[in-house]
Parts: structure tokens; C-alpha cells; sequence
């Protein structure tokens, strides 16, 4: 079966019983003398063509790998979906809760306030304490967090309203400072914090990535022009807004852009730029500048609904130029044809809830690189890049000037905004 050259060794029946049967270079374990041992032709032959046959399988592997990586995809997309559902439950339970709670409380409030309006001269120190009897019996029935300070005494009723004060003026630029600042190339109205990082744009191409020490580690060039960021923790990804394109920037593989949509193409609007975009839960929408609405679904970027400028627009109005939500409402900053903003509420079926006072005043109808920022309690950062002037817009609707010399703004996280002034440079302000 096996023939072989070299010197004899006398352990060469031995190796050939334990040596499998292709050519081999082989040294005796006993004795090191070199065998170079063969199979004859024939069965050189077979292995030959057993061996190409099992290299030729392994290209199957790569569509195995494809087939896994959907699988993959598919059980996150059930995982998110699921999370979401629970999500929802939860956040509906929690309404109506507090919605079954709200008539109560406001009882409660005006009767507290009653008593503590009685003229000083009937008012005694029980009345106090059994206003804070009442308040901790109506926290342990409600299972409700009632906000208070605790009753003050006759000799520091004047403390309240000095928080009072403060608390007014927490979001006035003018009276807060930056805890630090950061050159940048030119100012921007486009910024927006996934609470990790935070992207600002920079060019009409270009963006730059700054992490939570606020140190610049990337910036990536989109070829297109772009016109509006957002971050969707639903995908847990920056979607960047371009004219024909919409990407997904990915801060877990080191902010790789991806094409998800077409714009123009698929959206049949060449007659009109995609202008700003928000995402809510699994949902993006997309408004373009002259006042239609789609709503795509984010597991496949398909449009699921879609508005008119005729649903969205007064015959007054000119143009949107930006769309935001805060998880309860979508704010749509519009353009009026007398050339000054306002801000209108929606809910996520686009049904308006609030009609907004004018804001400011635009140089012409081209002025649409403004900037809208969510921040806490149904209140809203409005930046005029035109004007350099920042106008607060409180959950009522009304209408507060709190800085200037800024052009666009984010919220980073629950204690910090960002803020872009014309020096041009980023300034982190705690709220």
C-alpha cells in the first residue's frame, strides 16, 4: 500500500499502521530517522477528489451566516417591539392614574389654599401643622410624590418666594453661566445629544462627534446637504437628514453611516427638500419645507401615513421649518407669510391641539435655518440664527426673551443644555 525511501528504519511497519493515508513528511517518534511515505496513485487519486469536493462546501457557510444575521435582526426587531408594548401599557397605566387623581388634587390644592391666604392675625401655628397633617395622609392614600417645602413659620413665609424667584428664572441665559465652553469651526442651528454624544453640524456637509468630556473624536462628511439631526433611541442611532438621502449615523460601530431611504425618488416630493425630521417611539416623521408630513415606520422606512400642507398650514402661513416632540406632543415651528414664527402643537396623528402666538421676525421667506429645542415640562427653546436672540415658550403658549447671541441649542441631559453661540463656540450650561 504504502512505498517509501530514505533510510531503512526498522520501525517503518509501525509508522505506516498509524500514518493516515496522504503523502507526509514523517520523522519516527523512536528512532528520528526522515520517512517519506505516499499512497499509491489510485487512492491519491480518491482523497484528491474527497478533499475538493469538502472545500467546495464551505462557500455554503456564507449565505448560513446571511441567514443567521437576519434571524438576528429579526429577533431584535421582536425584543424592541415587545419592550415598546410594555413600555406603552405602563405609560398608559401611569395616565390614567393620575388622571383619575386630578380632580382630587386640584381640590385638595384650592382648600390648602384657602387656609394659608386666611389674614395673618387668624392664622395660628395648628392651621400649619394640620396642613401638613393633611398632605402626608393625602400622599399615603394617593401613592403620589406631593412636591412640597415644609410649612415655614410665621418668620420665614418671605423664603418661599424667593425659590419662587429662582425657579422663574432657571432657564434665563442671561442670569446663568457656562460651566465650560468649546471653539468651534463656524455656528450651527443643527445640533442634537443622544446623552453619550453629542453631533453638530458643522458644514453643509460635514458634522462633528463630540463625547461626554466634550472632546471631538469624529467627524464624517455625508456628500450631500444636510438639513436636519436627530437621535432615535428606538434604533439607538443619530439619523442624519440630507436633501435626497436619510442616513443612520451608529455610535456602537464607530459612527459608520448608513443609507436607509431616498428621499426625493421615493417620496415623489422633488419639488420639495425634506426638511427636518423627529422621531417618536418607532415612528420618524419627515416635514417638508412646504408642509407635508410622512410618517414612516422605522423597522422598514416605509411610509405608514402622510399629511398635506393643506392639513398642516393656514392659508397665512408660508412654510415649516422645523419639527420636534416631547413625547406628548409634536411642535411644528412655522413660518407666517407676515414674516414672523409661531409655534403649533399636534398630537402624533398630526390633530392640533395649540395655536401659537408669532414669535420674533424673519428677514425674508428664505429665513428657515432657525432652530426649536425640547427641553423639561412641556417647554420649548426657540433659536433666531437672523436675529441671534433665544425666546422660551412655556407650556401655556407664552412668549419670554431669556438670551442672545445664540443660533441653535440642545438639550443634553436632565441637568445640562448645550447652547451655540456666534463666537462661534458650544457652551454647556447647567439648567
Amino acid at each position: 500500500m504504502f512505498k517509501s525511501t530514505g533510510r531503512q528504519c526498522p520501525h517503518e511497519v509501525q509508522v505506516k499502521q498509524t500514518t493516515a493515508e496522504c503523502g507526509v513528511k514523517f520523522k519516527c517518534p523512536i528512532c528520528g530517522e526522515i520517512l517519506y511515505i505516499t499512497p499509491e496513485n489510485g487512492e491519491l487519486n480518491n482523497r484528491t477528489n474527497e478533499l475538493r469536493e469538502s472545500l467546495e462546501l464551505l462557500p455554503s457557510l456564507v449565505p448560513l451566516r446571511i441567514r443567521c444575521h437576519q434571524k438576528l435582526d429579526e429577533w431584535k426587531d421582536n425584543i424592541i417591539e415587545s419592550i415598546y408594548e410594555i413600555h406603552r401599557s405602563k405609560f398608559n397605566e401611569i395616565n390614567s392614574i393620575y388622571e383619575e387623581l386630578a380632580e382630587e388634587i386640584i381640590k385638595f390644592k384650592a382648600k390648602s389654599v384657602r387656609e394659608l391666604d386666611m389674614p395673618m392675625r387668624d392664622c395660628k401655628p395648628e392651621n400649619f401643622e394640620n396642613i401638613q397633617d393633611e398632605i402626608n395622609r393625602f400622599k399615603n392614600k394617593t401613592l403620589m410624590d406631593v412636591v412640597y417645602e415644609k410649612i415655614p413659620i410665621y418668620d420665614k413665609l418671605k423664603i418661599t418666594t424667593i425659590k419662587s424667584k429662582q425657579k422663574e428664572n432657571q432657564f434665563d441665559l442671561t442670569c446663568l453661566k457656562p460651566i465650560k465652553t468649546i471653539p468651534l469651526r463656524t455656528t450651527s442651528t443643527c445640533l442634537v445629544s443622544s446623552g453619550l454624544y453629542l453631533l453638530i453640524k458643522q458644514t453643509e456637509q460635514v458634522c462633528v462627534i463630540f463625547d461626554q468630556n466634550d472632546n471631538k473624536i469624529h467627524e464624517f462628511n455625508t456628500t450631500d446637504i444636510i438639513y436636519d439631526l436627530c437621535w432615535s433611541s428606538y434604533m439607538n442611532m443619530f439619523l442624519v437628514l440630507c436633501k435626497s438621502l436619510l442616513l443612520t449615523c451608529d455610535p456602537n460601530r464607530t459612527f459608520q453611516l448608513n443609507i436607509v431611504r431616498e428621499m426625493n425618488a421615493s417620496t415623489k416630493c422633488r419639488e420639495n427638500d425634506p426638511w427636518s425630521i423627529s422621531v417618536h417611539n418607532s415612528d420618524a416623521y419627515v416635514v417638508y419645507s412646504s408642509g407635508i408630513i410622512h410618517r414612516f415606520k422605522i423597522s422598514n422606512w416605509e411610509i405608514i401615513d402622510q399629511w398635506s400642507s393643506n392639513e398642516i398650514l393656514k392659508k397665512t402661513d408660508y412654510a415649516v421649518c422645523s419639527i420636534r416632540n416631547n413625547g406628548t406632543y409634536c411642535g411644528l415651528l412655522i413660518l407666517q407669510k407676515d414674516l414672523h414664527w409661531r409655534i403649533d402643537l399636534f398630537d402624533f396623528d398630526m390633530v392640533q391641539q395649540r395655536y401659537g402666538l408669532p414669535i420674533d421676525q424673519a428677514p425674508d421667506e428664505c429665513s428657515l435655518w432657525v432652530n426649536l429645542t425640547v427641553l423639561h415640562n412641556d417647554e420649548w427653546l426657540f433659536c433666531n440664527k437672523y436675529s441671534n436672540k433665544v425666546y422660551l415658550i412655556d407650556s401655556e403658549g407664552k412668549i419670554k426673551q431669556i438670551g442672545k447671541n445664540c443660533t441653535g441649542a440642545c438639550l443634553m441631559n436632565d441637568q445640562c443644555v448645550g447652547i451655540v453661540t456666534t463666537e462661534p463656540q458650544l457652551e454647556i450650561i447647567k439648567l
